[in-house]
C-alpha cells in the first residue's frame, strides 16, 4: 500500500476564451464573438492511494486519486480560482489478472468524474469574463469503462506464441467526450421556459479485438 499527497503549482497557463461568454438575449451566441488569449496559473492538489497484490496465479492493482485542479486568471471570474477544464475530482483504476493453466483472464475498470463546463442553461445572458460564473459550472457525466480479456499461451514449432481476445468498453457505455450548446428555443407550455439545443460527442463504443503474437 502506498499513499502520496501532492501539490503542483504551474505558471504560464494559457486559455483561449470568448470575451463575452453566454447567449445574446438568451437565444443565440454572439455572431461577432471575439476570443482572447488569457494567461494565468494553475494549482493541483490531492492524494494518490495505491493497493497491490501479486502472486503466481493472481494479480490485482487498485489506484485511486482525489484531486482538485483550479485555474486563476486576473481578468476571469474576478480573479478568483475556478475549476480547471482538466479537473477530475475522483479517478479510480482497478486491474486484475487470473492465471488458469495456459489461460490468463484479465479485467479492468476505469472511473473518473466528469470535466466541468459552463452551461448555457445557467448562463443565458452574455457578459464580460470578469463576471462570476461559478454558479453556471456543471460537470459532464462521469466516465466509466469495463474491459475484459482472455489470453491463451501455446508453443508453435518451439516458439512461445499466444492468442488474445479482448472487449473494450464491455458494457458499451456511452461516455461523453464533450457537449456543444448552440442556441435555445422556447418550450410550448404557455410560459417563458426555454430549452438549450446542441449536440453531444461520445467516445468509443464497445470494441472487439483479437491478437496473435510471439513472445521473445
Amino acid at each position: 500500500m502506498d499513499v502520496e499527497f501532492f501539490r503542483k503549482d504551474l505558471g504560464g497557463t494559457i486559455s483561449l476564451l470568448p470575451q463575452n461568454p453566454g447567449l445574446v438575449n438568451g437565444v443565440t451566441p454572439d455572431e461577432n464573438i471575439k476570443f482572447k488569449l488569457f494567461a494565468g496559473k494553475s494549482q493541483s492538489r490531492g492524494v494518490d492511494v495505491y493497493l497491490g497484490y501479486d502472486s503466481p496465479t493472481f494479480f490485482s492493482q487498485l489506484a485511486y486519486t482525489y484531486s482538485k485542479t483550479e485555474d486563476t486568471f486576473n481578468n476571469i471570474n474576478r480573479g478568483e480560482p475556478f475549476p480547471s477544464q482538466n479537473d477530475r475530482r475522483h479517478q479510480l483504476k482497478w486491474l486484475n489478472a487470473l492465471t488458469v493453466g495456459d489461460f490468463i483472464i484479465s479485467g479492468s475498470a476505469v472511473y473518473s468524474s466528469g470535466r466541468p463546463y459552463i452551461s448555457f442553461d445557467l448562463l443565458k445572458e452574455a457578459g464580460g469574463t470578469r463576471n462570476r460564473f461559478e454558479e453556471s459550472l456543471v460537470n459532464l457525466p462521469a466516465y466509466f469503462r469495463l474491459d475484459l480479456g482472455i489470453k491463451y499461451e501455446l508453443n508453435v514449432s518451439g516458439l512461445d506464441a499466444y492468442v488474445k481476445g479482448s472487449v473494450y468498453n464491455f458494457l458499451n457505455r456511452q461516455n461523453v467526450r464533450f457537449i456543444q450548446q448552440s442556441f435555445s428555443l422556447p418550450i410550448n407550455t404557455g410560459g417563458e421556459d426555454e430549452v438549450i439545443i446542441g449536440s453531444e460527442s461520445s467516445l468509443v463504443d464497445r470494441l472487439f479485438n483479437i491478437t496473435l503474437g510471439l513472445n521473445f
